[in-house]
């Protein structure tokens, strides 16, 4: 009956809520309520007990959820089967010419894919930074004829990519910082670094190749090289990175050392080598290059009787840690002519040398691939 009576005064609702008297009897309160504010009546097991369902907007997010889970999940899984670790680029390099630096580069290369690793044999990559007149292409009897499988090829692709953000930048800033800041920017995924390479026969090895005509080093940029052994040491793709270098100090030389884990400096048994690396190596000391990462090799190694200088001597003149001595093997020559590399003969002395290197690198015994016959298990 009260809610009758309330409902029948004329007057409430004509008040609008400007001149409205403020009221707390109850009575006066619920009129006032409108429709849109007055809970709507409902049953409460509607209200209480919603349906379960799953609206259609967050269908696609959990969905979109386990895609990404499921990349992350293929990413460790892929670091797993490379081991979980960083690419490790070691780079060769003397200050004088002749010193044997690529034979051993190559032959390091090759030893090193042989060798097991996560995922089966370990993936090494061989980059050929002898930039004017490199051997290696012709040394493991390469396409000399493709020319979209080389270092050429590759730095062509970077400086279009930097010739592109150059051309669109409106900034004003120094033009050197626009192309350094885009040239480390540009990122290649694996299979495009691939694209850039020859496979070294059925094998592990993977080598970028030297420019095939000297026209074509002459036009090389220093950002190209960082941009390209950047790339390699960060897709974590090779186990290995081996970086042959020339007798200078030009870009890609300075590069290799720079972006090296290990440098390894080449010597023989002639004093006008050892002052050439020792000259160089205190130029790097003087500028505060990072010299802790240097080791070094004596290579072309001879009894004392025949070059009037014995490796101790050597030895004790250095003064950084020796890796190794490679003897001299008077077959390489014929090895480089024939395209078949000497660390293919498991007896040479060259070879065993090469092994115990590797074995210092790799941390464990090199394992031989030796070729069994027919009868032999």
């Amino acid at each position: 009956q009260m809610m009758m009576q309330m409902n029948q005064q004329p007057q409430m609702p004509q008040m609008s809520q400007a001149t409205q008297p403020v009221s707390t009897s109850m009575p006066q309160t619920i009129p006032q309520m409108s429709q849109a504010t007055q809970p709507v009546p409902t049953s409460m097991p509607q209200m209480s007990q919603p349906v379960p369902q799953i609206n259609p907007v967050q269908q696609i997010s959990t969905i979109q959820m386990t895609q990404e889970q499921q990349m992350a999940q293929q990413s460790v899984i892929n670091d797993i089967h490379r081991g979980d670790k960083n690419t490790k680029v070691i780079t060769f390099f003397s200050s004088k010419g002749g010193a044997g630096t690529t034979s051993i580069a190559e032959s390091v290369a090759l030893q090193l894919s042989k060798q097991p690793g996560t995922r089966g044999n370990l993936k090494v990559c061989l980059v050929d930074f002898d930039i004017d007149f490199g051997d290696v292409l012709t040394d493991l009897s390469l396409d000399m004829s493709n020319e979209k499988k080389n270092i050429t090829a590759w730095a062509d692709n970077i400086r279009r990519q930097v010739e592109t953000v150059v051309a669109s930048d409106n900034s004003g800033r120094d033009i050197n910082d626009i192309i350094n800041e885009s040239a480390r920017s540009i990122k290649f995924s694996n299979d495009e670094i691939i694209d850039f390479m020859q496979q070294y026969n059925d094998t592990s090895l993977y080598v970028l190749p030297a420019p095939i005509t000297h026209k074509d080093s002459m036009k090389f940029e220093g950002y190209e090289f960082l941009t390209i052994l950047s790339n390699l040491k960060d897709s974590k793709e090779f186990d290995y990175v081996i970086v042959d270098t020339k007798s200078d100090s030009r870009d890609a030389t300075y590069c290799a050392l720079e972006l090296a884990d290990t440098v390894y400096m080449v010597f023989t048994q002639e004093i006008s080598c050892i002052n050439s690396n020792d000259s160089f190596y205190s130029a790097l000391k003087d500028v505060s290059f990072d010299v802790s990462k240097f080791m070094y090799v004596i290579n072309r190694v001879r009894n004392q009787s025949e070059t009037g200088l014995g490796t101790t001597e050597i030895e004790s003149t250095i003064p950084y840690k020796c890796a190794g001595h490679m003897h001299e093997a008077s077959e390489m020559t014929k090895a480089h002519n024939k395209a078949v590399p000497l660390v293919y003969t498991a007896n040479n002395t060259f070879t065993k040398d090469i092994d115990m290197f590797i074995s210092g690198i790799t941390g464990t015994p090199v394992v031989e691939n030796k070729k069994r016959g027919l009868f032999k298990r």
